[in-house]
């Protein structure tokens, strides 16, 4: 992708707000590994484990590792794994103490 490192060097500190439509697509990219280059797949993942989970990649390539039960060879949909990468992020947000 042609200026692809310096859009990156503008905008990978940004708060960018992902709409599950482009998480579908970027993690649907991820497991076919349909990228222009490396460094906009590493993107995309920093995006997802920002949003979603931090083992996001784990998730995608491992998902025995993930899950702690060995199968790597388990296939799973995006749909899935944006699923297990949501119910992921609920168990993270800690809510503020009301006492």
């Amino acid at each position: 992708m042609r200026g692809f490192a310096s859009w990156f060097q503008r905008y990978a500190h940004m708060d960018l707000q992902l709409t599950r439509p482009e998480m579908l697509e970027i993690i649907t990219r991820m497991l076919n590994l349909q990228t222009e280059n490396e460094h906009e797949l590493d993107f995309w993942e920093r995006m997802l484990e920002k949003h979603l989970d931090p083992e996001i990649r784990v998730l995608i390539r491992w998902p025995g590792t993930y899950f702690g039960d060995g199968d790597n060879s388990r296939e799973m949909s995006p749909e899935e794994i944006l699923e297990v990468a949501l119910k992921s992020k609920e168990r993270r947000i800690i809510l503020p103490d009301k006492t």
